[in-house]
């Protein structure tokens, strides 16, 4: 408050000689007098840029606006392009609009109504609709610290703070896909769930996800599969032309029912037991990598607040240290309709 207070006051200051100074020389209608107030300001702007590039000084003194750093611009440069490249995140229900302090506040529904066929028995039976109200609060991501250097004078060149940011950014955004793809896979194989094992051909693996979709009329409008790297390739040695179908210049984007997504960071699936492992569990000799499809009406995203951590002037680093953190959950609905594709 009392930078802002600071810096006002100088504003309207320079606002005022200029107007004064209009007035010595008998200026008196009112836009020369607006004129007259923004010119002082201009110029003062103009020689803080001239001493900037020369000296390297702040822009404003130091006890001015540049006491702390400007978490706004820094925070939305964080926040530029989170999704890019059409991400298989896009696919899922958006229901950050839902979230309040940083929590998703849902209530699960209670069982669906006994239908009676026939039925000759009267009076018919009441039964009460019992919710069970949820709370599912945002996963925390924090990024380590970096030290920078003059980060005041970073956040004046936008290129600058931009290189700072990015890598704080792509760290985030990794993490947040990996989490979320390993949310929306299976644990184990599941009526509802499919874990289905390649065998001898993927393709047959594709249409046997199909049909286990089919058979639990999944609607085929948002049928999404996110492909591994291998299983991508072992497509395309299996069938060429599928492929391209799916994938060249022009292709269809869609795989049997499917549309097709594909990340370099799916879960893995225990060898022996054919169940996922934990998140982040060191690698196995028997792991088995994973392709993961669901219904995207039964995932969901949301984003909750950003924020930043800085210490300037470090003695021990000698330099500022900055660090993120971001809200975010992405996660099954229900815990239905979501399956897996697992072989090497």
């Amino acid at each position: 408050m009392k930078t802002t207070t600071h810096n006002l006051t100088a504003v309207l200051q320079n606002a005022l000689i200029g107007v004064f100074i209009a007035g010595l020389f008998g200026v008196d209608s009112l836009s020369a007098l607006l004129l007259a107030a923004v010119i002082p300001n201009a110029l003062m702007l103009v020689f803080a840029l001239v001493k900037f590039y020369i000296t390297g000084a702040p822009i404003m003194e130091r006890g001015m606006a540049l006491s702390g750093l400007l978490k706004e611009i820094w925070i939305s440069k964080l926040m530029e392009r989170f999704y890019p490249d059409g991400s298989f995140l896009l696919e899922a229900e958006d229901m950050s609009s839902f979230v309040e302090n940083n929590t998703i506040n849902l209530a699960d529904a209670g069982v669906d109504p006994t239908v009676l066929v026939n039925n000759s028995s009267y009076p018919i039976a009441i039964s009460e609709r019992t919710d069970v109200p949820l709370a599912l609060p945002l996963d925390y991501y924090d990024t380590e610290n970096t030290v920078v250097r003059n980060a005041e004078a970073v956040q004046l060149a936008y290129s600058k703070m931009e290189s700072v940011v990015r890598q704080h950014r792509n760290a985030l955004y990794k993490e947040n896909v990996k989490k979320a793809i390993w949310n929306y896979a299976p644990s184990a194989n599941g009526a509802n769930t499919p874990v289905i094992e390649i065998g001898s051909s993927i393709i047959d693996a594709f249409i046997d996800a199909e049909q286990k979709f089919d058979d639990l009329d999944v609607p085929k409008d948002r049928r999404v599969v996110v492909l591994s790297g291998i299983h991508k390739a072992k497509l395309k040695k299996e069938d060429k032309v599928l492929f391209k179908d799916v994938f060249g210049q022009g292709g269809s984007g869609m795989l049997y029912s499917f549309k097709v997504h594909n990340t370099s960071v799916m879960p893995v699936y225990d060898g022996t037991l054919k169940t996922k492992k934990a998140y982040g569990a060191a690698s196995a000799g028997d792991d088995i990598i994973s392709s993961v499809f669901f219904s995207g009406y039964e995932v969901m995203r949301a984003e909750g607040t950003y924020d930043m951590f800085s210490r300037l002037k470090d003695p021990e680093n000698r330099g500022d240290i900055v660090g993120f953190q971001k809200r975010f959950l992405a996660l099954p609905i229900r815990g239905k309709y979501i399956g897996a594709i697992i072989g090497n």
